[in-house]
C-alpha cells in the first residue's frame, strides 16, 4: 500500500486533472473574481439604517426587512417607515440617504449612470470628493444631477410636487424641455404637468431632524475615510473604508499588503457570520453580520497561513474590482433522503488564485460525485463551514457550524446553479418581518412622464398661473416660500437653453474582464496616491429637536453583531 503523503500527491493531481479536463469551468488564467457577463446588473449597498426599512425585488413581490451590508439590485424598491431611514452606498464616492416615509426604486446601477426614482417622501444625495456626475435622482417631473461634491436634498409631496435643497455644491435639475442650474443657499420648487413643468427659487427649506442625522452620517463617514487604507485597495472599491477601524494590515511576501480583522474568535472562519438570500438575478448572496462584512466579501480572496491565522488579500490595485455575491465554492455532502443526493450544504472560501465556478446569472446546475474534487481547494482543511439543507430552505442561518474535513464524507462538487430553488424564507435579510408597506400607486406617476396629461395643482396655491420662458438667472430674487401667489417673475417654464455640464468620461477598456488578480510577488500598486475623499462638513441650520429611533449601523460595536 502506498504512503499516505504518496496517496495526497495522487489525489492531487487527479483533482487538478479533473478539474481541468471535465469540469465546464473557466481557467485559472481567466478571471479571478468573475464579473457575471456584460448584461450583470450593478449593485449598492446599505452602509447604515435606523428603524424599519423594507426592500422588495419587484412590484408583485413581498417587502422583506433590510438590514446594513444587505445588497440592492438594480429594480429593487426600497421604502422608510414612520420610524426608518436608510443610507445606501452608490460606490466610493456618493451615498443617498432616505428620510421616514421614502420611497425609492433604484432604475438602474451600472457604475457609470446610476438612477433613482423618489416616489414619494425625502432624500439627501451627498457626493464626496472625487465624485464622477454620474447619479440622477428622479421624481415625477424632473431630473436631479449633482455637477459636483456636495449635499442635496430632495423631496417629493404628496400631490407629485418636487423641492431641490442645495446645501453644497452646485446640481443641475432638467427636463425634456431644458434644465436649470441650482446653487447652494436655496430652493426650487416644481409644479405643474410632468411634461411642461414650472419651477420658482425660494428661500432654503430650513434644516429637520433627517438633515442632523445626515450630519452625523457625514462625520462618521468622513472620519473613516481618513483611515481608509486606499493606498491598499482600488478607490473603487465599495466598503474599504470599513477596514482600517475594524482590523489591521500586514505586509506578506506572497500576496503584499493583506487584512486582518480584530476581534473575531479563536475558531472563526470567513463566510460563517451571516446567511445567504436570494437575489432576483445574482442568486444567493452572502450578506454578513460583521460590521465590516462587505469588501472582504464580495471582492478580493481570503487564505490561512500558519502563525498569521485568516487575512483577506484584496488584490492589485491597478485592477478595478469586481462584485461577486461571494467568493466561495459550494458542495453537498451526506445522506438525507432527499432527491438532491445530499441532506447537507457546505462552502470553502476560496484562496488567491482560485476560479470563482460562476453559480450566478444565466446557467445550469451540475453536481459531481467526487470526494477529491474539492480537495485541491487550499482552504479545504481550514475554512468549511455548512448546514442541514432543510435550515437553508427555511432561511434559519443560525447554525452553520465549522467542520474539519475529516467530518465531510459523501461529497458532491457543486458547479453552476446552487439546486435549492429559494423559498419565501430565502429571500429575506434578516429572521425579522418588515411592516412597511411600499405603495406601487406612486410609482405610477414616473410612468407618465412622457405623455401628456393633466396637471399636477400647486402645493400652495389655487390660482396659479403660467408664465413666459425666459431664461431663469441663477440669482434670481427669492420669493416667500408658502405664498398663495406666485410672483410672475420668479415662476417659469424650464427653457431650450441647457446647462452645459462636464462629460463624464469613462474608458471602455476599465470595465473590461480582469485579469488574474494575484501573483506571488511584491504588488507594482503599494503606495499610490490615495483619491481625496475629505469633504468638507455641510454648513447647515441647527436642527430641530430629535429623539432617534433604534439605530443601526453598518458598524455597531455591541459583541461585534448588527442588530
Amino acid at each position: 500500500m502506498a504512503h499516505p503523503s504518496t496517496q495526497r500527491v495522487f489525489l492531487l493531481a487527479l483533482s487538478l486533472t479533473l478539474t481541468a479536463s471535465t469540469l465546464p469551468f473557466v481557467s485559472s488564467a481567466a478571471l479571478a473574481d468573475d464579473d457575471g457577463g456584460a448584461a450583470a446588473p450593478g449593485i449598492a449597498r446599505i452602509s447604515a439604517i435606523e428603524g424599519d426599512v423594507a426592500i422588495k425585488h419587484s412590484a408583485d413581490g413581498d417587502g422583506v426587512a433590510a438590514i446594513a451590508n444587505a445588497p440592492v439590485e438594480a429594480g429593487d424598491y426600497l421604502s422608510a417607515g414612520s420610524d426608518g431611514r436608510a443610507e445606501v452606498e452608490l460606490d466610493g464616492r456618493d451615498v443617498l440617504r432616505a428620510d421616514s416615509g421614502a420611497q425609492l426604486r433604484f432604475t438602474q446601477l451600472d457604475g457609470s449612470s446610476d438612477v433613482a426614482q423618489l416616489a414619494a417622501g425625502t432624500v439627501e444625495l451627498r457626493a464626496f470628493d472625487g465624485y464622477q456626475d454620474h447619479v440622477t435622482v428622479q421624481t415625477p417631473s424632473v431630473d436631479i444631477s449633482p455637477d459636483e461634491a456636495g449635499a442635496y436634498v430632495i423631496t417629493v409631496e404628496q400631490n407629485g410636487n418636487t423641492d431641490v435643497t442645495a446645501r453644497s455644491g452646485s446640481v443641475t435639475v432638467g427636463t425634456p424641455q431644458g434644465s436649470q442650474q441650482l446653487q447652494p443657499g436655496r430652493t426650487m420648487e416644481i409644479a405643474g404637468n410632468a411634461n411642461d413643468p414650472q419651477y420658482q427659487y425660494v428661500a432654503a427649506i430650513a434644516s429637520d431632524s433627517f438633515e442632523g442625522w445626515n450630519d452625523d452620517r457625514d462625520r462618521e463617514v468622513l472620519q473613516v475615510a481618513s483611515l481608509a487604507p486606499y493606498e491598499n485597495v482600488n478607490n473603487d472599491m465599495v466598503g474599504a473604508d470599513d477596514l482600517a477601524q475594524d482590523g489591521r494590515w500586514i505586509n506578506t511576501p506572497d500576496y503584499g499588503e493583506v487584512w486582518q480583522p480584530s476581534d473575531v474568535a479563536a475558531n472563526w472562519t470567513p463566510y460563517s457570520s451571516g446567511s445567504w438570500a436570494y437575489e432576483p438575478y445574482y442568486g444567493y448572496t452572502w450578506v454578513a453580520t460583521e460590521p465590516w462584512g462587505w469588501a472582504p466579501y464580495h471582492y478580493g480572496r481570503w487564505f490561512f497561513q500558519p502563525g498569521l491565522g485568516w487575512a483577506w488579500a484584496p488584490g492589485p490595485r491597478v485592477v478595478r474590482p469586481v462584485w461577486s455575491p461571494a467568493l466561495v465554492t459550494f458542495f453537498g455532502f451526506g445522506g438525507g433522503g432527499l432527491s438532491l443526493g445530499f441532506g447537507n450544504i457546505g462552502w470553502v472560501p476560496l484562496a488567491p488564485g482560485e476560479v470563482v465556478h460562476r453559480w450566478w446569472g444565466p446557467g445550469n446546475t451540475i453536481v459531481y460525485n467526487n470526494t477529491i474534487i474539492i480537495n485541491h481547494y487550499r482552504n479545504y482543511n481550514r475554512g468549511i463551514v455548512a448546514m442541514p439543507v432543510n435550515n437553508w430552505q427555511r432561511g434559519d442561518f443560525g447554525h452553520i457550524v465549522h467542520l474539519q474535513s475529516s467530518e465531510v464524507r459523501d461529497v458532491r462538487a457543486i458547479a453552476g446553479r446552487i439546486p435549492l430553488a429559494p423559498t419565501r424564507e430565502n429571500y429575506r435579510f434578516a429572521p425579522h418581518e418588515t411592516r412597511v408597506t411600499i405603495a406601487q400607486t406612486n410609482y405610477q406617476r414616473f410612468k407618465s412622464r412622457t405623455i401628456t396629461r393633466a396637471p399636477m395643482q400647486p402645493a400652495r396655491s389655487t390660482t396659479w398661473q403660467r408664465f413666459g420662458s425666459a431664461p431663469a438667472r441663477a440669482n434670481a430674487p427669492l420669493v416667500a416660500r408658502h405664498s398663495d401667489t406666485p410672483t410672475q417673475s420668479t415662476w417659469q417654464r424650464f427653457n431650450n437653453t441647457n446647462i452645459t455640464r462636464p462629460q463624464r468620461s469613462f474608458e471602455p477598456s476599465t470595465y473590461a474582464r480582469q485579469q488574474p488578480a494575484y501573483a506571488r510577488q511584491q504588488p507594482a500598486y503599494a503606495r499610490q496616491q490615495p483619491v481625496n475623499r475629505h469633504s468638507e462638513p455641510v454648513a447647515r441650520q441647527a436642527p430641530r429637536e430629535h429623539q432617534p429611533a433604534a439605530h443601526q449601523t453598518s458598524r455597531p460595536r455591541k459583541h461585534g453583531v448588527m442588530r
